[in-house]
C-alpha cells in the first residue's frame, strides 16, 4: 500500500471511532481477501450477556453471578460463532478478553492503541483469558484489535480514573 492510502485509512478510521464510543450499539466487521479486497462486511449488535437463572444457583455461583453483573461484559460474536468477551469496559486499570475457543494450529494476534495509533500492548500467543493492564495509561479510549486467522474485530476500550 502506498504512503497516501495508509494515511486516508488511518483518518478514515480515527474519524470513525470518534463517532463510537463504548456504548455504541453496533459493531462493523471487515473481512478481506489475500489481495486486499474485501469480502465480507458485517454489521453486529453488542449486547451484555444475559443474567443466569437464579434459581438453579448456589450461594457461590450467585456470589460469581454478581461480581459478573458488576463488571457488566461487552459479548460479541464472531463471523465463526465463537464469543469474546470483554470487562470490565470502562475499566480503571485491567481488561479481561475472554474468547470462548483457541484453535491450536490457529495463528493471532491482539493489539492495544492509542487514539494516535501508537501500539501500547501487543500478544501473538492467544489464550482463552488474556488479561490487559491499561493502569500505566492515561485515561480516555483505545482500540482493541483481534484477528484470529483471518477474522479481524475491533472494539474501543474506555480507560477511567487518574492519570499515572
Amino acid at each position: 500500500m502506498s504512503s497516501p492510502i495508509l494515511k486516508t485509512y488511518f483518518i478514515l478510521l480515527t474519524f470513525s471511532l470518534v463517532f463510537l464510543n463504548s456504548t455504541s450499539a453496533q459493531q462493523v466487521i471487515f473481512e478481506y481477501d489475500d489481495s486486499g479486497n474485501r469480502i465480507l462486511r458485517q454489521v453486529i449488535e453488542l449486547r451484555v450477556a444475559p443474567p443466569q437463572d437464579s434459581s438453579n444457583m448456589n450461594s457461590t455461583n450467585m456470589e460469581e453471578q454478581s461480581v459478573f453483573d458488576e463488571i457488566n461484559p461487552v459479548n460479541s460474536t464472531l463471523a465463526d460463532g465463537r464469543e469474546v468477551y470483554i470487562y470490565p469496559n470502562p475499566t480503571d486499570g485491567e481488561v479481561l478478553i475472554e474468547i470462548s475457543e483457541i484453535r491450536e494450529d490457529e495463528t493471532g494476534e491482539l493489539l492495544i492503541l492509542s487514539m494516535e495509533g501508537k501500539i501500547i500492548e501487543q500478544k501473538t500467543e492467544l489464550d482463552k483469558s488474556i488479561p490487559i493492564d491499561l493502569s500505566a495509561q492515561a485515561s480516555g479510549n483505545y482500540i482493541l484489535k483481534l484477528r484470529l486467522g483471518k477474522q479481524n474485530k475491533e472494539w474501543v476500550i474506555v480507560k477511567e480514573g487518574t492519570n499515572p
